[in-house]
């Protein structure tokens, strides 16, 4: 081979294997900022399922000794269109297990997240009537609902996702 194809040769191999490590550089740099973000979208959703809205926010119904009724949530300034249904109402002492007819009427949920707990048992049919765009965010396995034409418990253009 004379001088000038190895140079050649080289140059060729020289820029190939410069590629190549950038190639892999970069795989390697997206694949550990994709896992860091991951973790980071986890740890905020673990920070999140342990918030709870104000009880204050909250009327409320004793059903049995030791469970209770969401029967009207407040709309004020410091009660956000962000909820987090409670477990159990400590003032109470009760299991909150249910959400009553237009608990949550008239938009006081509309654009915002209700979080469900996994106690909840029964949402009234007409529990959010007058709201619109809502996430239903629910965190049980004991209630399962029906959707239809986009209607969740009478809020519109709403969505809903189990946990």
């Amino acid at each position: 081979m004379n001088k000038k194809g190895f140079v050649t040769s080289a140059l060729l191999y020289g820029t190939l294997s410069l590629f190549l490590v950038l190639v892999v550089g970069t795989i390697t740099i997206i694949a550990g900022r994709k896992a860091a973000i991951d973790k980071i979208k986890q740890s905020a959703l673990d920070d999140v399922q342990e918030l709870n809205t104000d009880e204050s926010c909250f009327e409320r119904t004793i059903i049995n000794n030791n469970e209770c009724e969401i029967t009207k949530y407040k709309s004020s300034a410091s009660c956000p269109n962000t909820v987090f249904i409670p477990e159990r109402f400590d003032t109470d002492n009760c299991i909150v297990t249910s959400i009553g007819s237009k608990a949550f009427a008239n938009g006081v949920v509309s654009n915002g997240t209700v979080v469900i707990n996994q106690n909840i048992e029964n949402i009234a049919e007409d529990a959010f009537d007058g709201n619109t765009n809502v996430a239903f965010i629910n965190k049980g396995t004991k209630l399962i609902i029906e959707a239809a034409n986009d209607k969740l418990w009478s809020a519109t253009s709403s969505y809903y996702r189990q946990d």
